[in-house]
């Protein structure tokens, strides 16, 4: 058993001392976080862990400033929250990553919450810890267990919090210039991802197509490329929506930092352009039977002037036919200058019906 000695005063001197300054840190950082930009589900978990840790920090000074009669409760308020520091740390960790880590967080913060409980159950039993008569406090086998467990799977989570590039995620609202380029982000129509130098997907916002996707910090990449099939720019086709991607390499320090991909929805420009192809067809038809027309129309105006000439030549030929056919049988039975007279007219009809035929030729 650990043996806290709370007796010797230059020791709890400095110790209540130190605890007055956490405890004062740990007000203000919580006061700066309800004052920061943080999304409202991040701000309650940030909030609640830091209210965990001034519970657990106010606890353990009081346990050293409080009477004897009190000291008892006071441990319990201190061991408790010692206990209930990791869940805390868990599920804010967890929501960096979202999706089935909040399920994790939950698993691994059962043995956490069992030690708080016995905490709670007098101490459980000198399990936990137990306040001597000579004003000390010890802690047992099972507190030392939990704070170990708490402290391995914290550091675990914030190591794979660094890795992945989730961090800033969580960070984001302390950062007035990064939140605001955040803000602006989730305010677009258009859907954006980004992912670090290892193929993870640090950020994204929260459009229709990225809710559809299911994508959760942390995840790879990859299933950005298996949804675009590769390449720098595109469109694809996605619930009955159509989008336009492009994806840029994102750079930092003339070394490849990430990548970032776009999504555009032109579902509406694509539906505009087939409705136009589809007028233009139409058009293009109408103008094929238009000149259709016009073709028969000409057609038929040229055999229209055809007969019309025909016509009129027949009346003219047989007309001027008539009268020589007729002047010639008159000229059968005569002779001398009546013969000469009806050759002679006979002439003058030919030429004058050439000269009507030519007329209607022109």
């Amino acid at each position: 058993m650990f043996e806290f000695a709370a007796v010797y005063s230059m020791e709890k001197l400095v110790m209540v001392a130190a605890l007055t300054v956490a405890v004062m840190a740990m007000a203000a950082l919580a006061a700066y976080t309800w004052c920061s930009g943080l999304a409202g589900r991040r701000k309650g978990l940030l909030l609640l862990l830091q209210a965990v840790a001034l519970v657990t920090l106010a606890g353990h000074f009081l346990v050293l400033v409080s009477p004897p009669g009190e000291m008892f409760f006071f441990a319990v308020i201190h061991t408790a929250g010692a206990c209930l520091l990791g869940p805390a740390l868990f599920f804010y960790v967890a929501e960096g990553f979202g999706g089935n880590w909040r399920r994790v967080a939950a698993m691994l913060s059962v043995v956490p919450a069992a030690g708080a409980v016995m905490a709670l159950a007098s101490g459980g039993h000198g399990l936990v810890f137990t306040v001597h008569e000579t004003l000390t406090v010890s802690y047992g086998s099972a507190f030392f267990c939990i704070v170990g467990y708490n402290c391995v799977i914290g550091v675990a989570a914030v190591v794979l919090l660094y890795r992945t590039g989730a961090w800033r995620v969580l960070l984001r609202g302390f950062r007035p210039v990064l939140a605001a380029r955040m803000d602006v982000l989730d305010s677009l129509n258009e859907s954006v991802v980004m992912g670090d130098g290892d193929g993870h997907v640090v950020y994204f916002n929260g459009t229709e197509l990225v809710r559809g996707l299911g994508l959760s910090t942390g995840d790879g990449v990859e299933r950005l490329e298996e949804l675009t099939g590769g390449g720098e720019c595109g469109e694809v086709v996605r619930e009955g929506r159509c989008y336009a991607w492009h994806r840029s390499g994102l750079q930092w320090g003339g070394q490849k930092a990430g990548v970032l991909y776009t999504f555009r929805d032109i579902t509406v420009y694509r539906e505009l352009i087939d409705r136009l192809n589809r007028k233009n067809e139409e058009l293009g038809t109408a103008l094929a039977r238009l000149r259709e027309y016009a073709e028969t129309s000409g057609k038929l105006a040229e055999e229209t002037e055809r007969n019309r000439i025909v016509l009129r030549v027949q009346e003219t030929v047989g007309g001027y036919l008539g009268d020589i056919i007729r002047n010639l049988e008159e000229a059968c039975g005569l002779d001398g200058p009546e013969l000469e007279d009806k050759i002679t007219l006979c002439v003058s009809l030919a030429r004058t019906g050439i000269g009507k035929i030519r007329e209607s030729l022109l």
